[in-house]
């Protein structure tokens, strides 16, 4: 049996040492049918982007080596010459970002220009190339070697492509993987401006009006677009997961996965795959999670997890749930108890917009592969309509997670998981006193609005989403209640909360005899 290549993405590695692979290779055809100058390719992270990239590197890359075994028996070689006839014949540039998760501009911007230095050093031969004149010898040598300057580096990109295509006599491929990685690091950390001024300059001169590149491929999550970074490129394409093109090339289709699992002899756990890990949809195309696949195969006989979830922190997530107002958290709870939501969807948010308006906020949680998007529309006022929907088990998972974290300050999960069974067991004094304790330790006397309150007991009883439904805000009867948890076993009791402000005992013990006169 052919081992599951976890934690592989380089395409040469896969093939040579007999990984499991699924054949991507004929997004080789679809690239060269495009005939686009540059295409932006932009999927979740960990669905296979790294490993495109890499296997275009080794069919395209023109070396001393001949790659064409690499993708002997592989779909594109069942194709006619007009696409193999391409094989080994141009220089390639590569550079990954996908590493590049620094706390601080310096570390970030000492970590690209080593990605820069390093695929200068491939080309070590353009040294002592006669095509380039001595200038441009000490321009490439100084970058080469870590010496240049920050405006070398800015435009290291478009120099090395203007010496290969010297060299050669062939305009490069470039290819450039997750670009955005160091730009929400940026963001993240405070240095937003400053990567973002870097990046721009950097992709700018090498694919903007570059007629030394043969065409261009980059992948990311997000297209940064209004920041400009992408200003003026009129021969740029955008492929995000709401279009139809290249949709199959990243993550596994089911046909790809009940082949998969019949080749392991598992055919029978389909079902319990699509449960934990499909539901993505790719333009119009059913998408299982790669990453999340392959480790499920690979832990033989083991139940499910969520490994996708346990690859890197999910900050993305965190800072939603963390900086959601109400209408965003009764959004997220229908969504967890498995109901659908519309929102405008736009592709080219930017972090600095992302709170200002809730639809950003969805968006980037579609983008980011938190939320699958059904029954996309264009409205009569031109704006991208979405049903969204969180694709499947995994996904619930680190809602719920996420959530437990932002409640969890000051008291621990078990200590949560006991509030929440006092409360729908009818248990008052444990629930009272736990929740006392909890309060005392992570509130602050400014936290003193309904609403405050309000938020804080919508996210706790989130915990109990699939024993009860949970409303909140809504018409009943003459009135309306704050929130009501009403039991999917109708054996069950029903909880109802209704949330008072009051600066003295006396006066909530009024207020409560006000609304029973009510």
């Amino acid at each position: 049996m052919k081992k599951m290549p976890i934690g592989i993405s380089n395409f040469k590695e896969i093939i040579e040492n007999n990984y499991y692979y699924i054949d991507k290779t004929l997004l080789i055809k679809e690239i060269l049918d495009d005939g686009s100058k540059v295409i932006l390719l932009t999927r979740p992270r960990r669905f296979g982007k790294t490993i495109n990239i890499s296997m275009l590197k080794y069919f395209f890359e023109k070396s001393e080596e001949d790659k064409s075994y690499l993708f002997k028996g592989l779909k594109i070689f069942s194709q006619n010459n007009v696409y193999t006839k391409n094989q080994g014949k141009y220089p390639v540039i590569f550079i990954t970002l996908k590493d590049i998760k620094n706390s601080n501009w310096e570390m970030t911007y000492n970590k690209i220009k080593k990605c820069i230095e390093e695929e200068y050093d491939r080309f070590a031969l353009l040294a002592n190339s006669e095509c380039l004149t001595e200038i441009e010898k000490e321009t490439f040598n100084k970058i080469r070697t870590g010496i240049a300057s920050e405006s070398d580096y800015e435009n290291s990109l478009k120099y090395l492509t203007e010496y290969l295509d010297k060299h050669f006599g062939v305009a490069p491929i470039l290819l450039l993987d997750e670009y955005d990685v160091p730009i929400q690091s940026g963001y993240t950390n405070g240095f937003y401006d400053k990567i973002i001024e870097f990046i721009r300059n950097w992709l700018s001169g090498a694919v903007k009006d570059n007629n030394h590149i043969s065409f261009s491929i980059m992948t990311g999550i997000l297209r940064i677009g209004k920041e400009s970074i992408f200003s003026g490129m009129n021969n740029l394409k955008v492929r995000t997961i709401l279009d139809n093109q290249y949709s199959e090339y990243f993550g596994f289709t089911e046909d790809e996965i009940i082949e998969m699992l019949k080749y392991y002899g598992r055919e029978e756990e389909l079902e319990t795959v699509k449960e934990w890990y499909d539901g993505y949809i790719f333009g119009k195309t059913e998408i299982y999670n790669p990453w999340s696949i392959i480790n499920y195969i690979d832990n033989k006989g083991s139940a499910p997890q969520a490994y996708w979830l346990n690859t890197s922190s999910n900050d993305v997530i965190h800072d939603v749930i963390k900086n959601s107002n109400i209408n965003i958290q009764k959004n997220i709870i229908k969504l967890m108890e498995g109901s659908s939501i519309e929102e405008i969807i736009d592709t080219n948010i930017i972090y600095l917009d992302i709170y200002k308006d809730d639809n950003y906020l969805f968006s980037l949680l579609l983008l980011s592969g938190y939320l699958k998007a059904m029954d996309t529309i264009q409205n009569e006022f031109g704006f991208t309509v979405a049903k969204l929907a969180i694709p499947n088990k995994e996904i619930k998972i680190a809602y719920r997670q996420e959530i437990m974290i932002q409640i969890s300050k000051g008291i621990n999960t078990m200590e949560q998981i006991k509030m929440v069974n006092a409360l729908v067991s009818g248990d008052v004094f444990t629930f009272e006193k736990i929740f006392t304790s909890f309060l005392i330790k992570t509130t602050s006397f400014h936290d003193s609005s309904e609403s405050f309150y309000h938020g804080l007991m919508l996210g706790i009883t989130t915990l109990l989403i699939d024993k009860y439904m949970i409303k909140s805000n809504r018409e009943s009867g003459f009135g309306r209640f704050d929130l009501v948890l009403i039991p999917r076993e109708k054996e069950k009791v029903a909880i109802i909360m209704e949330f008072k402000k009051a600066n003295t005992k006396e006066e909530l013990r009024y207020k409560e005899f006000k609304n029973e006169i009510k």
